[in-house]
């Protein structure tokens, strides 16, 4: 298991743009690709954010770091990518993948299948 944050930040609310204030961090845990045959966890302190409006209907805010995970995902964006190569070049399985990452393969499959219908619809994402 690694633990990773990133830095402080000021972060405003999506909603009405005002400078948001600290809220603590939540932590989640994802799964990266295996190191040395064993299934690798990151422990994510995702950082939280207020918005200091009450009207505002935007109340907490989430960090959102593309590069580490794409949204509520459960998988990092490294292990869908390499899941996908994998499928692509090595002749992988959705199963036998699931089984090194350490998720269940219905997991595994989701990810994939919504990355893999982004790329159909855009084929220039298709390298060699």
């Amino acid at each position: 298991m690694i633990t990773v944050e990133t830095t402080p930040a000021v972060e405003g609310c999506r909603t009405c743009g005002l400078v948001a204030h600290g809220h603590g961090r939540q932590e989640r845990i994802l799964h990266d690709i295996p190191a040395f045959g064993a299934p690798v966890r990151l422990i994510w302190r995702r950082r939280r954010w207020v918005c200091p409006e009450p009207s505002c209907p935007g109340a907490t805010i989430g960090e959102e770091v593309p590069d580490l995970v794409e949204g509520g995902a459960r998988l990092t964006t490294r292990a869908v990518w390499c899941a996908i190569s994998q499928l692509r070049y090595e002749h992988g399985t959705v199963e036998g993948l699931s089984r090194q990452l350490g998720v269940d393969w219905h997991t595994l499959w989701n990810h994939v299948r919504a990355k893999l219908t982004d790329m159909a619809a855009d084929p220039a994402v298709w390298r060699g």
